[in-house]
């Protein structure tokens, strides 16, 4: 198994998750490559904008539960299609919900 991007104890993973049937799981997969593994603490996972925000409460439900019960520290971000910024995927949320302080 080959992360996308390794430093140190951080993967970072980008996923389209276009073609891989049931969103969610296709994450879950590639995140559960790294359950239990020593040499990684964090992955930080990035998709596509549309994907984050069609998929916002089950993404990130998963990476709640993933960081409530494996060994694991996760995140969702979405790069910014203004700029090469990338964001994390609340603020994307907060964003188009209005709530961006």
């Amino acid at each position: 198994m080959i992360p996308d991007i390794q430093v140190g104890n951080t993967v970072f993973e980008v996923e389209t998750l276009y073609g891989s049937g049931t969103p969610v799981l296709a994450l879950k997969e590639t995140i559960e490559k790294y359950r239990g593994r020593s040499d990684v603490s964090s992955v930080q996972v990035t998709v596509p904008p549309i994907a984050g925000f069609l998929h916002y409460s089950d993404l990130t439900q998963l990476a709640y539960e993933i960081n409530d019960a494996w060994n694991l520290d996760v995140s969702l971000s979405v790069p910014r299609i203004v700029s090469t910024e990338v964001v994390s995927i609340e603020q994307l949320w907060q964003t188009i919900e209005g709530n961006n302080h």
